[in-house]
């Protein structure tokens, strides 16, 4: 299986941000990782503690729970993980030149 790397630079999705990140330094790649980690660590502390995000969690409708649980959370950690691995098959190819 590819993984997001591999597929934008393949032309796949997010290959056009690829692309865009390309073009940054390695300081400031390094920098959009970490950035990327902690929004990772702070989706899945809301996913264990949903009032963390939203004091009135359990006062919302419960398929407006089931959504924030079940798609739009993991969905953002999904998406942003995928971002963390294209950085860092930018970073290989700029230390390592593998292109």
């Amino acid at each position: 299986m590819s993984n997001a790397y591999e597929v934008a630079k393949a032309g796949g999705k997010y290959s056009g941000w690829l692309k865009q990140q390309r073009i940054l330094p390695v300081h400031l790649l390094e920098k959009a990782i970490r950035s990327f980690e902690k929004l990772i660590a702070e989706h899945e502390s809301w996913l264990e503690d949903p009032a963390r995000k939203i004091p009135d969690f359990y006062c919302l409708h419960l398929n407006q729970q089931k959504h924030l649980l079940e798609k739009h959370w993991p969905d953002d950690i999904q998406r942003n993980r995928d971002y963390v691995t294209i950085l860092k098959g930018i970073l290989q190819e700029k230390r390592h030149g593998d292109e």
